[in-house]
């Protein structure tokens, strides 16, 4: 029989003989079989390679489709017996090859490995031409980028690997053919490579050695042209030292005599040798068109507007804004709209670091070719010449030459006429009728709440991702944005700032990583960022390409610029993160002086509460602020100072390197220490919600803050005590504002510690805090523990308000958990204590929960009247928190009483009250309760909006209770509109989720709807059968029905009695009433 052929280098195709053989129809099936081809005799756990296969599918999904992939795929396997065989065990797969099977890339890698060893064997006196031809076999059987269109994560760095062993395969073979003296076929292969890497100057200097070997040195000089204008053009950068080397070795073999003067006639295809001869520090373009950009510009129609009308109005602008930010892509967008709109021709000159002094006027009018007479002012000549028909002059990077450029453009402007300039600069050049406009990142996609489209949707539209998309499609090209990477392209946006350059260098890196390894990478500290060099590929070294150095070189180029002064503040900035007050930056960076206390070590009474003194940061932040290292964004009357990541990056590198970290960090720590103690005693009061607010705008110091208390606590007892005060201080903040994940992560550092040397106070806290957090994602039994320690803690202080607390959260657990006597029991001891304390918001608290005490014994006036009591206090402490919670309450009394008209206006005061304070748990309660109100007036469509808003927020919380509440009543309206699939699904997994949560009173509530889902279904007896088994629970807890549950289950019974026999009816009832409640989950769940 004829081999099976089967092809993954382009597309995927298969074929025997000649004839095409159709490959399985489903796409899964196709996927399992190209990663086992790719993988042969390779032992492959099962549930590893349905999850790198499927990753957005949960594991039993995935595990699911893996068993119906590999069915389907030996079905397909079995019309080509001798291609192979699927070997699987339990819990592994292994891909035999057989003899009838021809796999591409097998023979690529086959003729690759032939080629190299007769290449090493060439080197000594071997035949050169066998081992090229051999290269050339090779080849030719790389059919292109592995299985092209697809973009799995699992495939990218196999592919990567293919392709860097074609790229050096094309070297190697360009090497072997000018050996043998086949020039112009070296000269292909170079160009090839290049093709692949427009902006890698070791296949630019290939190129240009190649051109030089073959005599032809103009060839070589316009490729080194070539090279300058792509990196000015893409990257903003110029040429690195080897490549600049290489020119004026090249340059150097001319004819004497060829300097600055023979270049300005030069054609314009020839680069001018100014850079290399005449003032080797400044390097120019001066042409009558303008560069040919590489790309299209994205994202940048704002600011195109903007720049017209700015130009219109004013005869300089600026373009103001980092390194790496778009300015000059920009300059030279709105130059090309200008040639197009109005036939003129705009000026371009570029300008970049100079080594000397320049005589600015003199040099740019040698560049226009003008003849200067010795006896008259270069700056006349060249008033004459930009008059002459000169719309607009572009002087792009004018930072290094910022007082030249100055000067020039004051004389050239006071000359009136109908010159207009355009320059960009990291810095304004301080003339009078300046308009600046500053060139920000590139937009990153909005988040807000209630969003019309879909997450992706919204990632795609913003700029960031649009340019981000674009760059990482030109280095995988088989990369496509969907479910499965969206949240690692938005981690690399977000870490990026949106900063072009560094977005296109981070893009690059998906040639060899996938989208969660960048975003990994990016969090890792300085020198794991797009900062650092890249590693080598195809065998170059590519350590000194732009890719690797031009961001790192824009920061550092602006650094250079900054007084010592300056630049030692802005490498303390770094320690900052997601920005600073200048009341911090006072705190945390100024030196110290001989008239005020040292703030430079932790163990200073200063440090522990700073006093900002006389603001001597002020002129170094203003400073950094003109030379766009550092943003001031206005927060209300203050100022918010914020750099760029990667700019904080650079910086970071540096203040270590100064030897000052510790210093400085021990100062950051005990800064939001003492902000975040001070701010504690707010809340429940009228201070809370500014406090909350503090907190969020300062999460990210705040975290770093934690993170180095933690990393140096186990050698320094002032940085523990500093990360359990931290902690006690935060946790009600991280419960308030949804940081339950992070903050548990945090508290789970503390708690798992040898905490003997912590003061008791601290530990008591800390772990009532872990507790309150775990009963927040419904981890009871966590919860237990910890506030079994906390009680032993609060009963060693005999201290009465930290055993009230304690108590408190210890009732909270009860009443989670169904011991609801237990739980009341403790409110009321909670109750007397805070009482004696004269602790209003306590006493607040106790009634409020006891109003819900009320409410399950169906006791709706005893939990009105206590919930009002409640809000009276609240409303006295102005606790916009205890409000929320105390209308909420009214809200479900009104419901159960059967006013769901009262209930929707309650419901909508407590959810007013959630979004002023920014409290998402409360909001999520809120907009779930609000839903069940909606359903019960007969407004579906709201009712499942606000279901989903709520299930949306739960699920990012990690509230597991709230999503269980919104999942079930999602069901619920569901089964209301007879959608019975998606019904099942949602109830299911409801059910799942409260039996995990060990919530018997909310399962009983789920078995009932699956026992009425059942029926629908006609499966008339189980759906009894469920009925009756969440009933007798019921009756066993003590839980009566509502008057309106109570009806509702009424009618139903009547139902059944008329749609099934008396003895069956019975039958069914028994065995429903007899059957544990886990048991008849368990069985739910199967039907």
């Amino acid at each position: 029989m004829s081999p099976l052929s089967i092809q993954l280098l382009g597309s995927f195709a298969a074929r025997v003989d000649r004839r095409g053989v159709e490959l399985p129809a489903r796409a899964q099936t196709r996927r399992l079989l190209a990663r086992l081809l790719l993988e042969p005799g390779r032992e492959q756990a099962r549930g590893a390679l349905a999850f790198s296969l499927w990753p957005d599918e949960t594991e039993v999904e995935a595990k699911a489709i893996l068993r119906r992939s590999l069915h389907l795929l030996r079905a397909w396997l079995a019309e080509f017996p001798e291609a192979g065989r699927i070997l699987a065990g339990r819990s592994q797969l292994r891909w035999e090859p057989g003899p009838g099977l021809r796999l591409d890339v097998l023979a690529f890698e086959s003729a690759l490995d032939r080629a190299r060893r007769l290449t090493e064997r060439s080197a000594g006196p071997a035949d050169p031409g066998a081992a090229l031809a051999c290269w050339d076999e090779a080849m030719r059987a790389y059919g292109g980028t592995l299985l092209a269109d697809w973009s799995e994560a699992w495939l990218l760095p196999e592919r990567e690997r293919l392709h860097q062993a074609w790229l050096g395969g094309l070297a190697q073979r360009s090497d072997l053919a000018l050996a043998l003296g086949r020039t112009q076929d070296a000269i292909a292969d170079a160009r090839r490579l290049l093709a692949e890497d427009r902006l890698s100057e070791p296949a630019h200097r290939r190129l240009m050695r190649l051109h030089d070997r073959a005599g032809d040195r103009a060839a070589a000089l316009r490729q080194f042209d070539r090279c300058r204008r792509l990196l000015a053009n893409a990257l903003g950068v110029d040429p690195g030292p080897e490549t600049m080397a290489l020119f004026e070795a090249i340059l150097g073999r001319e004819a004497p005599g060829a300097g600055a003067e023979a270049a300005v006639g030069e054609p314009a295809n020839r680069p001018h040798p100014i850079a290399a001869r005449d003032d080797p520090g400044l390097r120019s373009r001066l042409q009558p068109g303008l560069p040919t950009p590489l790309t299209p510009l994205i994202g940048r129609e704002l600011e195109l507007a903007a720049l017209k009308s700015a130009l219109a109005q004013a005869r300089l602008v600026g373009l103001i804004g980092p390194g790496g930010v778009g300015k000059s892509r920009l300059a030279l967008a709105f130059a090309e709209t200008l040639t197009s709109d109005d036939g003129a021709s705009p000026v371009w000159v570029e300008l970049a670091p100079s080594g000397r002094e320049v005589d600015l006027p003199a040099w740019l009018a040698a560049r226009l070719g003008l003849r200067l007479d010795p006896d008259r002012p270069a700056l006349d000549a060249l008033r004459e010449r930009l008059a002459d028909g000169t719309r607009l002059l572009i002087l792009d990077n004018c930072e290094h030459l910022a007082e030249p450029v100055a000067e020039l453009l004051r004389a050239l402007l006071d000359g009136g006429g109908g010159l207009r300039v355009l320059h960009t600069s990291r810095r304004p050049l301080g003339l009078p009728g300046e308009r600046l406009l500053r060139v920000d990142p590139l937009g990153l996609p909005e988040t807000a709440a209630g969003a019309e489209v879909g997450p992706i949707q919204t990632l795609a539209a913003s700029a960031a991702a649009r340019l981000f998309v674009a760059r990482a499609r030109e280095a995988a090209p088989g990369f496509a944005l969907g479910r499965g990477n969206a949240d690692a392209v938005m981690t690399v946006l977000a870490a990026l700032d949106g900063l072009p350059l560094a977005l296109e260098l981070a893009a690059a890196r998906l040639r060899w990583m996938t989208p969660a390894e960048l975003a990994a990478s990016l969090t890792e500290p300085f020198g794991g960022s797009v900062l650092a060099p890249l590693p080598g590929r195809a065998g170059e070294d590519l350590s000194a390409a732009p890719r690797q150095r031009s961001l790192d070189a824009c920061i550092d180029s602006s650094w250079q610029a900054l007084p010592a002064a300056t630049a030692r503040l802005a490498a303390r900035l770094s320690i900052f993160r997601g920005g600073a007050s200048s009341a911090a930056i006072e705190a945390v960076c100024a030196d110290a002086s001989p008239s005020s206390p040292d703030r430079s070590h932790p163990s200073t009474a200063d440090a522990a509460s700073p006093a900002p003194g006389p603001w001597t940061c002020r002129p170094g932040l203003a400073l950094l602020v003109d030379h766009s290292l550092l943003r001031a964004e206005s927060e209300g009357e203050a100022t918010r100072y914020t750099m760029l990541e990667t700019i904080r990056a650079h910086a970071a590198g540096r203040l270590q390197a100064s030897g000052e970290r510790d210093r400085v960090a021990a100062r950051h720590r005990a800064w939001f220490l003492d902000r975040a103690e001070q701010g504690r005693a707010a809340l429940g009061g009228a201070g809370e919600r500014a406090w909350l607010d503090e907190m969020s705008r300062e999460d990210a110091n705040l975290a770093a803050a934690l993170d180095d208390a933690l990393a140096r606590a186990a050698s320094d007892l002032e940085a523990a005590r500093q990360a359990w005060a931290l902690a006690a201080a935060l946790w009600p903040y991280w419960l308030r504002r949804g940081g339950l994940s992070a903050g548990r992560r945090v508290l789970r550092r503390l708690t798992g510690r040898d905490a003997s040397e912590i003061p008791p106070a601290l530990r008591l806290s800390v772990f009532r805090g872990a507790a309150e957090l775990a009963m927040a994602q419904g981890d009871d039994a966590v919860a237990r523990k910890l506030l079994a320690r906390a009680r032993a803690e609060a009963e060693a202080l005999e201290e009465d308000r930290p055993m009230a607390d304690t108590l408190a959260s210890l009732a909270r657990l009860a009443d989670r958990t169904g011991d609801y006597p237990r739980g009341e029991s403790r409110w009321r001891q909670a109750l007397a204590v805070y009482r004696e304390l004269d602790d209003a918001a306590g006493v607040a608290g106790a009634w409020q929960a006891l109003a819900g005490h009320a409410w399950q014994q169906r006791d709706f006036e005893a939990a009105r009247r206590r919930h009002r009591r409640a809000l009276t206090r609240y409303l006295d402490l102005g606790d916009l928190a205890g409000q929320a919670d105390s209308w909420h309450g009214l809200g479900v009394v009104a419901w159960h009483a059967e006013a769901p008209d009262e209930a929707r206006r309650c419901f909508e005061r407590s959810l007013d009250l959630a979004r002023q304070l920014g409290d998402p748990r409360a909001e999520a309660a809120a907009l779930g309760a609000l839903a069940s109100s909606e359903a019960a007036l007969g407004s579906v469509d709201r009712a499942r909006g606000h279901y989903e808003v709520s299930l949306r927020l739960a699920r990012e919380l990690g509230d597991r209770r709230a999503t269980a509440f919104a999942v079930h009543n999602l069901g619920g309206l569901a089964l209301r509109a007879g959608e019975l699939d998606a019904a099942g699904a949602w109830l299911h997994e409801a059910l799942s989720l409260r039996r995990a949560l060990r919530d018997d009173w909310g399962s009983a509530g789920v078995l009932q709807a699956i026992g009425l889902l059942a029926t629908e279904r006609g499966q008339l007896a189980e759906g009894i059968q469920l009925q009756a088994a969440a009933e007798a629970w019921m009756a066993s807890a003590g839980i009566r029905p509502s008057p309106a549950d109570a009806r509702a289950q009424a009618a139903l019974h009547e139902r059944f009695a008329s749609e099934l026999d008396a003895e069956a009816l019975e039958a069914a009832r028994s065995r429903g009433a007899e059957m544990p409640l886990d048991e008849a989950m368990v069985w739910a769940l199967s039907l």
